[in-house]
């Protein structure tokens, strides 16, 4: 008989609410499965006596003698990203972990995404936030009692605001988290894992965990698309100019070995009528209102392992092509970058990345072949723990090169 998960993850919902968890259902059910999660969904208050929001507090304490680790997320929050896991955020001498938000002058705790590991300070610290009777009817309720045990000064100006004002111990037990784990509309993260709408109109609250969820399903389906080339040659028109036929030429003549296809970038703004017109159907155009749009597009349409991005005079020789799929595949624990450069320029001309790489950074960045986008490509793997390298040119000139 196997173990029960280590790992929970939790919500309920009632009311109006209900509609919003629904709509998080599916991506909760994504990240439990493939972070090894139990997930507990709750349809009604555990304590009717209170207010709605007080009822995670005994949810939790009950998960708590059960699990290891116990993670509750809002049900106005929604993964738009499972690809990592929470707990990997664990440190040994913290056992409460949530996001602070800065914005309008105040430094807030939010408590609608929140992980607790077991043990009996945690389990007490649930029992002391439940004693807090004087936050039952306050408008941040159980939020309103974990502030100010963590060591928050909440007024009321006419609406609450906080901001921290003498640390205490529990405090110093506690992790803040980046806001990617919780990115509200007031401090919203470059890079979100989770989006959460609190205080936002229901229906606005609606449309937009619609629209998260309808971009979480996209990025799945194409996550589980079955490469079908070794590479996917991606060709920025709009970059490559009046170089993009020679170019053409020079990958038509590379020897047999990778299979790939070829992806043309066409925002329709660079004179490039006639090159479409030379083209016989051997290549993909896709195009978009503008550059950017067209390479998002063209990285969606791409069937390759590995996406190789050309915006320039790329030094198309035998072994091009090999050198960047060989430094993309390299590392089996995280990401590498390969760039080639025009002779001693630093800005590049082409580089490579893993298709599944690119699809888990989300919208973060783009595909297009210079050094702004290799340098966030670079900055957003590193973030996430990966271990991302560049090759045939160095990385400080792709950094320097970006900051100009």
């Amino acid at each position: 008989m196997s173990s029960p998960a280590r790992k929970v993850v939790c919500s309920f919902a009632c009311g109006p609410q209900v509609e919003l968890l629904e709509l998080a259902r599916g991506p909760l059910e994504d990240f439990a499965a493939r972070h090894g999660y139990d997930l507990v969904l709750e349809d009604g208050p555990r304590a009717p006596e209170r207010p709605a929001s007080w009822s995670k507090i005994p949810l939790l304490r009950d998960l708590l003698d059960r699990y290891e680790i116990a993670v509750w997320i809002d049900a106005d929050a929604i993964f738009v990203d499972t690809t990592r896991d929470i707990a990997s955020e664990v440190e040994d001498e913290r056992f409460l972990y949530l996001v602070q938000h800065r914005y309008g002058g105040q430094d807030a705790a939010n408590c609608g995404v929140l992980m607790l590991r077991s043990s009996d300070e945690a389990r007490a610290f649930l029992d002391d936030v439940w004693g807090r009777e004087e936050f039952v009817d306050h408008p941040w309720w159980e939020q309103a009692a974990i502030l100010t045990m963590l060591g928050y000064r909440i007024d009321r100006r006419p609406n609450p605001y906080a901001r921290i004002s003498t640390p205490t111990e529990l405090f110093a037990r506690t992790k803040l988290l980046s806001t990617e784990w919780n990115s509200i509309v007031l401090d919203p993260s470059p890079r979100p894992l989770l989006k959460h709408y609190p205080s936002l109109p229901h229906g606005e609250r609606v449309r937009l965990m619609q629209a998260d969820l309808a971009e979480f399903l996209r990025r799945r389906e194409a996550e589980s698309k079955p490469a079908a080339f070794d590479v996917s040659i991606v060709l920025s028109l709009g970059l490559l100019a009046g170089d993009a036929w020679p170019t053409l030429q020079q990958i038509a003549a590379l020897p047999e070995g990778l299979s790939y296809e070829v992806l043309l970038a066409d925002d329709g703004d660079r004179g490039s009528a006639v090159l479409l017109d030379r083209l016989d159907g051997d290549v993909t155009v896709v195009t978009g209102r503008t550059l950017a749009e067209s390479l998002d597009a063209a990285a969606d349409a791409a069937r390759g392992r590995v996406l190789v991005a050309v915006g320039g005079p790329s030094p198309v020789d035998s072994a091009w092509l090999a050198r960047l799929v060989d430094a993309a595949s390299a590392l089996d624990a995280g990401s590498a970058i390969c760039a080639t450069a025009a002779g001693t320029v630093a800005v590049p001309t082409s580089w490579a990345i893993r298709r599944s790489d690119l699809l888990a950074l989300g919208g973060c960045a783009t595909l297009a072949p210079d050094a702004r986008s290799i340098a966030d490509v670079f900055t957003a793997l590193s973030a996430q723990g990966r271990r991302p390298a560049v090759a045939g040119i160095d990385a400080a000139d792709v950094r320097a090169s970006a900051a100009a």
